[in-house]
């Protein structure tokens, strides 16, 4: 996580533990706020164990997204690119972008709807961005450790074209 996302990560954890302590302290509205904090744990949770990848590993013809609790594969079968790209770079060459999924919970989880179309995201922080585009398959944005390492490795398993 770069500071951004840890900011916000650390805002929103803090939303419900502030929902837990006002839900002790009012007597009145008390139950319903300990029960939106119980709600906004347990959200938090399914987006840790659930839809943030904990390591991606790359395998002759697949990609592994791995998550605390389930593993995603993607073939690598009609991988037209893999490159780094900027923040600025990808609002360049999609244009503006509407987030559907989870975002600032522990990165952006899910997909951007651009004018030119959808695009996959697990992303854990802001920079260290990776773009695979497919044929046949939306793009897929990535926030690999060692993003040019991970480029060269995913190149690598691709199945020639």
């Amino acid at each position: 996580m770069n500071g951004v996302i840890l900011v916000l990560t650390v805002g929103l954890l803090g939303l419900g533990a502030a929902f837990a302590v006002f839900g002790f302290a009012a007597p009145r509205t008390g139950g319903a706020m300990f029960v939106t904090a119980v709600g906004l744990l347990l959200l938090s949770a399914e987006v840790w164990l659930f839809h943030r990848p904990s390591h991606f590993a790359v395998r002759p013809g697949e990609l592994v997204l791995q998550y605390p609790l389930r593993r995603k594969a993607i073939a690598l079968t009609g991988l037209t690119g893999a490159e780094a790209v900027t923040a600025a770079e990808l609002r360049a060459r999609f244009g503006w972008a509407l987030r559907v999924g989870v975002g600032g919970l522990f990165g952006g989880f899910g997909w951007l709807y651009t004018p030119k179309g959808w695009v996959e995201m697990d992303i854990s922080r802001t920079d260290g961005l990776v773009l695979l585009t497919f044929a046949g398959r939306m793009p897929l944005l990535l926030t690999p450790d060692e993003p040019a390492a991970f480029i060269e490795a995913v190149r690598a398993a691709a199945p020639a074209r």
